[in-house]
């Protein structure tokens, strides 16, 4: 795949380039529209060693030789044209046609230096091979064809050049068309494939209006000294920036820290925060619910208000609860837990946090939908904006499955989400893919983005990277420990379904 150098994909998706004025010419197996744009070549020529000093730039036929028993060699020089800024999955091909020469075989396609001029080149000037972009397989005589080119960095408005020679296992050439030859279509063209995701924008509850964010924990390793450090590597690791830095809070800790700050107000590359917020400090849901901690949230809340202003954020009140309820008279009921959670956004809302987006999150285990848990202990469609679940993918299960494994009784997080409480977006809030064997990791990342479209209810995915240690059971879930499976990470995570 060629590379558009400077290539960004914005949070709000624009209009595309004059080049794509015209219908796409054909839909991508995810459905978004092929656009392509075709450029003439703007010098031509071709070199031959049996006359060194000859310069070949009016011929209508440009010939590529045998790489060892001929030495005639086309030179192909085209002005890189201009894409739209949102292009993605960009393709590029030479295409070329036989015209004459007799000979058939592959051709290869190298890149090489700009700077001749048809009119001069000759054999003893010709510019070194660059490195191979591109071949084409042998083709019968008279073909035309589109020869792939990978590894090229295209600038808008500079120039590309393209050396071009034959395998053909003996003397000969193969005649390809100039750009002087009578027939317009024949001559070379640089042929430029890409596509454009839909115009995406975000509600006020910050669901997206097509596709889904994708964001990950910022857990320091290594050299990192800070979570934006963590989230510089992770973004350079991905090639793409995090739409939500995933991040936790409990007792007195004082937050938002200025990474987070810096993080979200970043002009440049702008990021959501998602904060898991545990606000008991010391209380129980009980006593929070009675008013034990309202100093405590009220000076939270100022801090919000104060370092994020108007900036939205997502925000859940004590997430997983299933794991730390209690019985009857202990303060960590369900009804405790719903009873707290009201009062805490209540009390955020009356202390001016009115940009915070509010996420139930709980376990990805559907033993506790089989107990009822999840209708016990959700806290009402007023005070809940985005519905959350935790799984967590083990020896190869895709999303379709750890993300709506149903249990006994339990019909699955996605089907029970979606049948009772309907409109709610859902989130991954946190997820996880792991296995002794690399091969079930990046299968079930080279699927993840399919799968996604089909579970459209669930419109943001927070990955938890997180390298085997006491808070993961000694399980690996980070996406950057193996080569492998980062490349599978990355090519899930720069999908189009998850650009904004």
């Amino acid at each position: 795949m060629a590379v558009l150098a400077g290539l960004a994909l914005g949070c709000v998706l624009g209009t595309p380039a004059s080049a794509t004025d015209v219908p796409p010419t054909s839909y991508s197996p995810i459905g978004l529209p092929v656009y392509s744009v075709a450029t003439s070549a703007i010098d031509d020529t071709y070199i031959d060693p049996g006359a060194p000093t000859v310069a070949q730039g009016q011929s209508p036929v440009l010939y590529a030789g045998d790489e060892v028993a001929d030495g005639r060699r086309a030179f192909v020089k085209f002005t890189t044209p201009a894409l739209p800024a949102n292009a993605s999955n960009v393709s590029l091909f030479l295409v070329l046609s036989q015209v004459g020469g007799g000979a058939t075989g592959p051709l290869k396609v190298y890149g090489a230096s700009s700077d001749w001029s048809g009119s001069m080149l000759t054999a003893a000037s010709a510019p070194q091979l660059g490195p191979l972009h591109g071949r084409a397989p042998s083709e019968e005589s008279g073909f035309s064809t589109s020869i792939m080119v990978s590894g090229v960095d295209l600038v808008p408005g500079q120039d590309l050049s393209f050396a071009i020679s034959a395998t053909l296992g003996g003397p000969g050439a193969i005649g390809l068309a100039s750009l002087d030859n009578s027939d317009p279509t024949l001559r070379p063209q640089l042929l430029i494939t890409y596509l454009v995701p839909p115009d995406c924008s975000a509600s006020s509850l910050l669901v997206p209006s097509c596709g889904a964010w994708f964001g990950s924990t910022a857990n320091l390793v290594g050299a990192d000294r800070s979570q934006t450090d963590a989230v510089a590597r992770q973004e350079t690791e991905l090639g793409r920036r995090l739409d939500i830095v995933h991040v936790y809070h409990s007792l007195d800790q004082d937050w938002p820290t200025p990474d987070e700050v810096s993080l979200v107000s970043d002009p440049a590359n702008p990021r959501l925060l998602m904060v898991n917020w545990k606000p008991e400090n010391g209380s129980s849901w009980a006593q929070v619910a009675a008013g034990s901690s309202d100093a405590w949230i009220d000076t939270v809340a100022a801090r919000i208000v104060s370092r994020l202003g108007t900036a939205p954020f997502f925000l859940t009140i004590h997430h997983e609860p299933e794991n730390d309820l209690h019985g009857p008279g202990s303060g960590y009921t369900p009804a405790d837990y719903v009873a707290m959670y009201r009062h805490v956004v209540a009390r955020l809302r009356a202390d001016g946090v009115s940009r915070a987006v509010m996420v139930w999150d709980v376990m990805g285990f559907p033993g506790w939908g089989d107990q009822g848990l999840y209708d016990q202990l959700y806290p009402g469609d007023d005070v809940v904006d985005w519905i959350g679940y935790d799984p967590y993918s083990h020896a190869g299960e895709p999303l379709t499955v750890f993300a709506d494994r149903p249990g006994k009784v339990f019909p699955g997080f996605y089907t029970w989400a979606t049948a009772n409480h309907a409109g709610k977006p859902l989130m991954l809030a946190e997820f996880g893919v792991e296995s002794a064997a690399t091969s079930d990791r990046t299968a079930v990342f080279s699927t993840l983005a399919d799968d996604a479209r089909s579970l459209p209810a669930i419109k943001a995915f927070i990955y938890f990277n997180h390298a085997p240690d006491g808070a993961t059971n000694g399980y690996d879930f980070s996406f950057d420990s193996n080569a492998d499976v980062l490349v599978a990470a990355r090519g899930a995570f720069t999908d189009p379904y998850f650009q904004h």
